[in-house]
């Protein structure tokens, strides 16, 4: 009797059939690979966004060295060609003529005539002149020497696309101005 029953126990147990067994094991090897793939997709997003941040601000860095030490760099007051709020010219202590100034997202860099490619996806340089007392001298400021007043230079420089947007505020004065 004890055989007989254990036998029919067996029989009415119900179980996974293999079948059923590898239909579980697929959808859930599919749920799995599409929550790990999304995971992916998200870690490359933010990879990318470190990287043209990256790229941004080592670019920021470049521009920021290269603008500040030429205007340290600038003769004298009398030196100074151009000064208004996007574009400044002048001499500097080697008597090369250097201008910066805005041109299609993009900030050009003049020496002795010859322009070129400074920074790419430029939205804004400015520029914010002030005299020895720290008063913003008005704009715009032309011609051989008529600039004589200033003695510190502001720059606001806003380079980079979409998440990588750095913007660059300098503040100048030049070595060979003095007031």
């Amino acid at each position: 009797m004890n055989l007989q029953h254990y036998l029919q126990t067996m029989d009415s147990n119900k179980g996974y059939t293999l079948i059923e067994l590898i239909v579980v094991i697929i959808l859930i090897s599919s749920f799995v690979s599409l929550a790990s793939g999304s995971i992916v997709i998200l870690f490359n997003r933010g990879f990318q966004v470190i990287l043209e941040q990256s790229v941004s601000r080592s670019n920021a860095n470049r521009i920021y060295t290269a603008i500040s030490r030429d205007l340290r760099n600038i003769k004298d007051i009398a030196s100074i060609l151009t000064a208004n709020n996007n574009i400044i010219a002048f001499n500097d202590i080697e008597d090369n003529t250097i201008s910066y100034y805005p041109e299609n997202q993009k900030i050009q860099k003049s020496i002795n005539g010859t322009s070129y490619q400074f920074a790419e996806n430029a939205h804004a340089l400015n520029f914010i002149y002030y005299d020895a007392s720290n008063n913003v001298l008005s704009e715009p400021m032309t011609g051989n020497g008529i600039s004589t007043n200033i003695r510190t230079i502001e720059s606001e420089i806003a380079i980079g696309e979409n998440i990588s947007h750095i913007t660059i505020n300098m503040r100048v004065r030049p070595r060979n101005i003095r007031g």
